[in-house]
């Protein structure tokens, strides 16, 4: 009878701790796993980075054109270029921002959920991409000013 009662008391008990709940899960990390990834900024935060930057960059073809991303202060962003004398502008990216440590990690929504993802520092009144399509933006790269 013993080992009965005792088998019982031990499936109650394991039985009991099963319905606790998981732990909490980490935070979003940055690619590295090194960073928490925030996207509960303050009013002051969002006010220091949104805004709307721009650059004249040049294109492939030996043209120029604009690109102006605006970061929001409700997280999300849009970025277009524009074509001096052309009216086949392409259309904006959208996407989602976050802060990545003191850098700002740019996510694009693309169709069939392909990303591109930016990731940019700000520096005074300009933001500089530390991480971008280098095939899109050549070594030079993509640094746009506050306007």
């Amino acid at each position: 009878m013993r080992p009965f009662v005792l088998c019982a008391i031990l499936l109650t008990v394991v039985g009991c701790s099963s319905n606790q709940a998981p732990p909490p899960e980490a935070p979003p990390q940055d690619t590295k796993g090194q960073t928490p990834v925030r996207t509960a900024l303050s009013d002051e935060e969002k006010a220091k980075y949104a805004g709307v930057y721009s650059a004249d960059l040049p294109t492939a073809n030996g043209g120029e054109r604009k690109v102006i991303l605006t970061l929001n202060k409700n997280l999300t962003f849009s970025m277009k270029f524009e074509y001096p004398g052309r009216s086949n502008n392409i259309p904006a990216f959208e996407g989602v921002w976050a802060l990545n440590g003191d850098l700002i990690d740019a996510i694009v929504n693309k169709p069939a959920g392909l990303e591109d993802r930016y990731v940019f520092k700000l520096e005074g009144d300009t933001l500089k991409a530390v991480e971008y399509s280098q095939s899109e933006y050549g070594e030079k790269g993509l640094t746009l000013k506050k306007q």
